[in-house]
């Protein structure tokens, strides 16, 4: 029985055991490259947090609250809005933040005078991203 011929696999007909590692060695820079390419993009989506309470009495404007939320790790961009006795913050962060943020509400009725706080309510959009996989 013979031997195969260098670069050539053992099996009679098989492709050149070279050629094989290359496809197999560009498949898996590919696949790393995918992966890696998705995962930046995922740090890239935007997540939408909403926070909603009633106040009996609230300060003449929100210039503080809004510098506080502004302030806090991760947060990029911030809304508030009012309609009648209801507060509205709306802000944006590019990751869930490692560490939840405090109750908006809740601090807005310790550290920046708004009183009488009921119904208060949280929650974040499904986040949005530059790219559609999975929305």
């Amino acid at each position: 029985m013979m031997g195969a011929l260098p670069g050539q696999s053992p099996r009679a007909g098989g492709p050149p055991v070279s050629k094989l590692k290359a496809a197999v060695t560009a498949l898996l820079v590919v696949a790393l490259l995918v992966t890696l390419w998705m995962r930046s993009q995922a740090a890239n989506r935007v997540w939408v947090y909403h926070t909603r309470a009633d106040f009996e009495e609230m300060p003449a404007d929100d210039t503080a609250l809004r510098e506080w939320v502004a302030a806090q790790p991760g947060v990029k961009k911030v809304d508030i809005t009012r309609d009648g006795k209801t507060l509205r913050v709306d802000y944006e962060s590019a990751n869930p933040p490692s560490k939840p943020l405090p109750s908006v509400s809740m601090e807005a009725s310790r550290r920046f005078g708004y009183r009488g706080r009921s119904n208060p309510s949280h929650w974040h959009d499904k986040p949005k991203g530059p790219w559609p996989i999975g929305e």
